[in-house]
């Protein structure tokens, strides 16, 4: 009876100390997926619009074999990963927008479980003895913060790739956090690839890449050329554009620099469809190759005559981008989400930069050049061309994180 008791002790004692993390994040992980798929039922086929319609549209066409067509034609500027894991759903459960949205709390839940490794393993980096507790504690922190967050549970519940470019983010974030290694580094290259496939501007966390890694940096270039070739390979026979990224520099460009967003305050740091704009319209009669090429043409244009208002206006965009307090992600979101946005994100960026002065004041020197590395590429691309809530989203898991570190230095 003695041994029965001693062996039943030891099997709680293991329970408790081990397998209490695991239950509590499957049950984050439980309210992440519930709060994401309560949306479903008011996201119906009339709601979809812009984008989302989009998006549905294409993949709607890929599983009824009338190949990669979106509303106006053919979808010259979408990146195909997006579509085609959204067909691949479709395929599956039909083609509805409530099997989408399942997708989509499915990825954001996947999110919330990355966050959790990736708040875990900042803890393991950062810990001091007698801090046994801050790995978990950081963990639980991050994913719950990420999972309650407005922001990203809006992204989830809306036909936009974001939500599975987020995951795709946080998982390049968990293995740059990572030692470095061939394997490691074939999957950096392999996720890039992934990434500049779900969003053109993927590609720019090339960059991070080279900052972050110097062993093995041409395995992962390497890696990322085979994953994008066959891309390139369908451009270039389909549309005569060989390059892995949508041709669509022309309607970035004067869609940022044009007459409206440089002279109206009410414009400052968006992005206008040049279709819609006086410098645009001109064009709008050629081919979609054509129009993008007279549209560049015209934008760098209004950018040499308006050089004096360049600087002004790249302040403006990363203001838009960091400060924008909400994001609505489709027609009809929930009012309570827009409610809690800008009060969440305030909550948001003051626990998030006391963490980073946490980090600063222990010379944590690799998990802040690690951060700043991811969010260089991001904060470039907004200065040149545009920033709004929709692009700094992405971000808040890493944001969860840091702050994760105020509340793990405060648990002893």
């Amino acid at each position: 009876m003695g041994v029965y008791h001693l062996l039943l002790k030891t099997i709680t004692n293991f329970m408790l100390t081990i397998r209490r993390p695991l239950w509590l994040l499957i049950l984050i992980l439980i309210l992440a997926f519930g709060v994401r798929i309560a949306g479903a039922p008011a996201y119906t086929d009339a709601a979809l619009q812009d984008d989302h319609k989009d998006y549905h549209v294409i993949a709607g066409n890929l599983v009824t074999g009338h190949d990669y067509v979106q509303v106006a034609g053919f979808a010259y500027g979408r990146q195909p990963a997006w579509p085609y894991l959204l067909a691949s759903v479709y395929l599956i459960g039909g083609v509805h927008t409530t099997v989408g949205a399942w997708l989509l709390a499915l990825l954001g839940t996947l999110t919330v479980a990355v966050t959790w490794q990736v708040g875990y393993r900042i803890g393991t980096l950062i810990r001091r003895p007698r801090q046994n507790r801050l790995p978990v504690v950081m963990g639980v922190t991050a994913a719950l913060i990420a999972a309650l967050d407005p922001f990203l549970i809006a992204q989830d519940q809306a036909l936009l790739a974001e939500s599975f470019y987020t995951l795709g983010l946080m998982t390049f974030l968990f293995l740059l956090l990572r030692s470095e290694s061939r394997r490691t580094s074939a999957w950096l290259g392999a996720l890039l690839g992934l990434l500049t496939l779900i969003r053109s501007n993927g590609i720019t966390f090339l960059l991070t890449l080279i900052l972050q890694r110097r062993r093995w940096l041409l395995i992962a270039i390497a890696v990322l050329i085979i994953v994008l070739i066959p891309w390139s390979l369908r451009n270039w026979v389909v549309i005569g554009s060989p390059t892995p990224l949508a041709p669509q520099m022309g309607q970035l460009i004067l869609g940022c620099y044009n007459s409206f967003t440089i002279n109206e305050p009410e414009a400052a740091g968006m992005w206008l469809y040049p279709r819609e704009l006086p410098e645009g319209t001109p064009y709008n009669g050629l081919d979609y190759l054509a129009r993008e090429q007279a549209w560049a043409q015209k934008g760098v244009e209004v950018i040499r005559a308006n050089l004096s208002a360049v600087p002004r206006m790249m302040a403006q965009r990363v203001a838009r981008w960091l400060l924008q307090p909400v994001f609505i992600s489709r027609p009809l979101l929930d009012p309570r989400l827009l409610a809690l946005q800008p009060p969440f994100y305030i909550f948001l960026l003051i626990a998030s930069l006391a963490g980073t002065v946490f980090l600063l004041m222990e010379r944590r020197w690799r998990i802040l050049w690690l951060c700043f590395s991811l969010l260089l590429p991001t904060a470039i691309t907004v200065a040149l061309l545009y920033g709004e809530a929709r692009f700094r989203t992405p971000y808040h898991p890493l944001l969860a994180c840091l702050a994760a570190v105020v509340i793990g230095k405060l648990v002893r």
